[in-house]
């Protein structure tokens, strides 16, 4: 199951682990520099990023799977991480293949 899809608060990861949520964010932040919060973040864009590349899944389905129950908010979210819109990461992507493949 992949939870970092469905649940981003951080009580649930906490009960997961048997620990208080305060155990879990201070051991995080100690061991990566980041709040479990960031982490959960950054695993929902990288998952992102390997539907774009490996589905034909439209952007507004790819913001649902990852629970984003805005796809324009989505949007801007990866926009900021990545520098691009999905379709337009999508789009080179798919360039650089077609190039690839040309070789």
């Amino acid at each position: 199951m992949l939870f970092f899809c469905e649940e981003l608060s951080l009580s649930f990861y906490a009960e997961k682990m048997g620990m208080t949520e305060k155990t879990l964010y201070r051991l995080v932040k100690k061991k990566t520099g980041f709040t479990p919060i960031k982490i959960i973040n950054d695993r929902k864009l990288l998952e992102a990023t390997r539907l774009l590349l490996s589905t034909n899944l439209l952007v507004q389905e790819i913001a649902h799977k990852l629970s984003y129950t805005d796809a324009a908010y989505f949007v801007r979210v990866f926009r900021k991480d990545k520098g691009c819109t999905p379709n337009r990461f999508r789009e080179k992507y798919r360039e650089i293949n077609l190039y690839d493949n040309e070789s």
